[in-house]
């Protein structure tokens, strides 16, 4: 395992999923900036070795429940990048705001569900590509 490489997987992502937790270990959830940053400090230290490691194994961590790493995911993306939803209800166009997408997330109710549901394929995606 490289610095290199982790530096590459990283890179090859978009600029929010770096900054959004991914692989949980010794207790936190870690998003890929704060994994390249503690392989870049120290790649020889247990830390940083451990991280390598899963990812090398496409692990996101002991006991993970990836539906709430999504919906964590998700509402952190929420936070970061606003946005509407336009969305047909009755024939009429509707706006969901970024309140009403966060409710429908923590609830996950019908479009909450979906949402969290394409962010699981993204967690497993973005992890396969290492």
């Amino acid at each position: 395992m490289s610095l290199e490489r982790v530096r590459r997987w990283v890179e090859s992502m978009p600029a929010a999923a770096r900054k959004l937790p991914l692989i949980h270990h010794a207790g936190k959830y870690w998003t890929p900036e704060e994994i390249l940053e503690e392989v870049r400090r120290c790649p020889t230290c247990p830390l940083a070795m451990e991280l390598q490691r899963m990812l090398e194994m496409r692990a996101l961590g002991q006991n993970t429940d990836i539906t709430a790493l999504a919906k964590e995911r998700l509402l952190r993306l929420l936070e970061m990048q606003p946005v509407q939803i336009v969305t047909m209800a009755l024939g009429m166009p509707a706006v969901l705001s970024a309140e009403r997408l966060k409710r429908e997330i923590e609830t996950e109710g019908t479009l909450g569900s979906s949402l969290i549901n394409i962010e699981k394929r993204r967690i497993v995606e973005l992890i396969s590509r290492f």
